[in-house]
């Protein structure tokens, strides 16, 4: 079988066999995480990653980003008055601190939310 260029290769992290140990897995160039996390599967290595927060889409350049890029990203600033959340698969909702770390190839990831902090929290 010939798999020097086949756009269709799959991404599926549970491919196993000498194939997939011989070859790296391939890289886009723009993963949409959302598409992904509707399915609970992990987005496959790309080297741009396009996610949405609240309505609007933007696109990072790094698999890994902190709640204080994802709410700069959004217009969201100062980041300190705002709350980030992921949304995950299963309608489930996690917060995310300002300086934690949020790996956008994790499985699940359908869209993330900024909320304003009341003058009280924060």
């Amino acid at each position: 079988m010939d798999t020097r260029s086949s756009p269709s290769h799959s991404a599926d992290p549970g491919e196993t066999g000498a194939a997939a140990n011989d070859t790296a897995e391939a890289v886009l160039d723009l993963v949409e995480i959302e598409l992904y996390g509707r399915d609970n599967r992990r987005p496959p290595p790309a080297k741009a990653y396009k996610v949405k927060i609240d309505h609007d889409h933007h696109v990072f350049e790094v698999r890994f980003v902190t709640g204080r890029e994802l709410l700069v990203k959004a217009g969201k600033t100062p980041p300190e008055k705002y709350e980030v959340e992921k949304r995950v698969h299963g309608n489930r909702y996690v917060a995310i601190g300002l300086d934690e770390r949020v790996d956008l190839g994790e499985p699940g990831i359908e869209v993330f939310e900024t909320f304003p902090l009341d003058e009280t929290e924060g």
